[in-house]
């Protein structure tokens, strides 16, 4: 569910939340407006750019994230991740520390050089104690192990967005 607020100088801010499917299936998920014009050219769909290279769990993090109302994009390797944050410019990241060509820690250390302010979370098999301060120290925004918990990769989603979108404003 989204709620408006309107201030004075007629800016209007969206709220995330978790949008359930409704009868005519689920809402789009939407970034923040930042001026009345902008809201009222229509919803500004959530991209994220997931990077797993295992082709199932790939699948099902796609589906699932597509049912409620993201936009996906898919690399499979770090390499073309790093080519698909450039073309594609995603909200988000999703991204898999172990992969073939360019691992994701470099992939993380990569884009922070050149600046790219995108949230990344980091998703893992890793879950040892020094791994989250190691996904972060590449970079990355938050960390989750997998196997991954839906319900809390959305909760992660939700905040990387809206902690991007305070700093911007």
């Amino acid at each position: 569910m989204a709620a408006l607020s309107e201030t004075e100088s007629k800016s209007i801010s969206l709220i995330l939340g978790h949008p359930g499917p409704g009868p005519c299936g689920p809402a789009p998920r939407v970034l923040a407006a930042t001026t009345a014009e902008t809201f009222a050219s229509g919803p500004i769909v959530t991209k994220l750019l997931l990077v797993e290279d295992h082709d199932e769990l790939s699948e099902f993090l796609s589906r699932r994230l597509r049912r409620r109302g993201f936009e996906v994009v898919i690399a499979a390797d770090g390499a073309a991740a790093l080519a698909r944050a450039e073309t594609e410019q995603p909200d988000l990241m999703l991204l898999d520390m172990n992969l073939p060509l360019v691992d994701g820690w470099t992939v993380a250390r990569t884009l922070r050089e050149q600046s790219n302010g995108m949230p990344i979370i980091a998703l893992t098999a890793h879950a040892m104690s020094g791994d989250r301060a190691k996904a972060l120290a590449a970079g990355c925004d938050e960390h989750h192990a997998k196997p991954v918990d839906f319900d809390l990769l959305l909760t992660q989603i939700d905040e990387a967005l809206l902690r991007r979108e305070e700093m911007e404003h």
